[in-house]
């Protein structure tokens, strides 16, 4: 890279809180992305920019209401002074959000705050919130970026920083294409996300071991996908499992929706664990109905705790949200995990088509029943570019048009239902 380059990228992500959990991984894929590419890095100084809502100036602001504009000009000044930072003479500034729907409405006021103090830079979008509806970014961002972003993001950084016409995947409805996972540089081993709170703070990491699922739950941003699992390569999970090692990481979320689809990649990432990395704990998120004997004598080698989505004990709103689970299974395969000590916890979802409040407190008690060491209950969100929120009108689903999308009401589980199942999820909470 050249002494003084022309362009100035920041790739900002907005965590809901400080944990270890909260790692901008999708924002430093797209820096190690724009990094890598030689076009771009002779070019452009490119800075990963990661906040909270608990960082000083933002704590106690909700997201909500005036708390947004508040926020979002919050953002917006700590954004313009990374740009002048890393590059203070560069002649165009290029700012990406990596957005959820956690951050959505702050991203959006930074966004506006940004158009009104630099309106020379080049603002875009990406992340799960522009994939479910890229369209509703076009009044406060100039691009948005669907799908996976790494070869999007550099894509259209390159014609950026170079002046040559932007992709064609710009246009409405079009999205870059779907990277090669064998090909993906690693946030963790290119230094990316060295600095981070989650990593220097509370010595977490998020540990990305495929992309896709082989399922389709209506609720799901999975629901419309094609059922592919993509896995990344193991010799570079293996050196980021060194890597967490030496860097004395502590604790790490293994992301893998379904990390025991494949029996045999499951049992070989834990073996893999118990030689290198026998003080770290990690959470897996599991199916209960792929689970067995050797599977589970594996987990109880390695400090872990494994989360279950078993949402209901309803199969009629299961069978709706093309979800299902037979029972007596269930709590055979559970009874696995209880025999061998290992460490559990169970979600469940509250308003979910077809359930009601007398169906939702017998799904606490089978829940109850099973002996996890967390209870987790969340209420529905009908997000955007979901098939449950396509069906939603058939289903007499009413739910916010904003995030975060919760369910408002359903034919079966009126309004003030749902707040007497809110009110017993805080109880559990407690």
């Amino acid at each position: 890279m050249s002494s003084s380059p022309e362009t100035a990228v920041v790739i900002a992500s907005l965590q809901v809180q400080s944990s270890f959990q909260s790692v901008p991984l999708g924002a430093a894929c797209l820096v190690s992305a724009l990094r890598a590419d030689p076009e771009v890095s002779r070019r452009a100084a490119v800075a990963l920019g990661d906040w909270s809502l608990e960082d000083s100036g933002l704590s106690g602001l909700d997201a909500s209401g005036r708390d947004v504009v508040a926020a979002g000009e919050i953002i917006g000044n700590n954004v313009a002074a990374l740009l002048a930072t890393i590059a203070p003479g560069a002649k165009t500034r290029v700012v990406g959000f990596s957005t959820y729907v956690w951050n959505r409405p702050v991203f959006e006021a930074a966004a506006r705050w940004l158009r009104a103090n630099l309106p020379d830079a080049v603002i875009f979008a990406g992340g799960p919130e522009v994939t479910a509806s890229p369209e509703s970014f076009s009044g406060d961002f100039d691009y948005a970026i669907a799908g996976e972003g790494e070869i999007g993001a550099v894509e259209l950084v390159r014609s950026i920083a170079t002046g040559s016409p932007v992709p064609s995947w710009t246009k409405a409805g079009g999205r870059p294409a779907q990277p090669d996972c064998a090909t993906l540089r690693s946030p963790w081993l290119d230094g990316a996300l060295e600095g981070t709170t989650a990593f220097r703070d509370y010595k977490g990491a998020l540990w990305e071991l495929a992309r896709g699922c082989p399922y389709k739950c209506s609720y799901c941003y999975e629901s419309k996908g094609d059922k592919k699992v993509r896995p990344l390569p193991l010799a570079r999970l293996e050196r980021e499992l060194d890597y967490f090692v030496k860097s004395g990481v502590e604790r790490v979320f293994v992301l893998d929706p379904t990390y025991n689809a494949s029996r045999d990649r499951a049992l070989s990432i834990l073996s893999l664990i118990a030689k290198r990395a026998p003080e770290i704990h990690f959470n897996f998120e599991v199916r209960a109905e792929h689970l067995d004997r050797e599977t589970v004598e594996a987990f109880s080698r390695v400090p872990c705790s494994l989360q279950i989505g078993l949402q209901s004990s309803n199969p009629e709103a299961l069978a709706l949200v093309n979800r299902s689970v037979d029972l007596k299974q269930f709590s055979k395969k559970i009874g696995l995990l209880n025999d061998a000590g290992v460490v559990f916890g169970l979600d469940l979802m509250y308003g979910l088509p077809g359930d009601t409040l007398s169906s939702f407190r017998d799904s606490i008690d089978y829940a109850c029943g099973l002996y996890p060491n967390n209870l987790e209950l969340f209420r529905l969100a009908v997000l955007p570019g979901t098939a449950l929120h396509d069906d939603a009108k058939r289903l007499g689903i009413k739910a916010m048009a904003r995030p975060p999308y919760h369910v408002e009401s359903t034919a079966k589980f009126p309004a003030q239902d749902l707040e007497r199942a809110a009110e017993l999820a805080r109880a559990c909470d407690a």
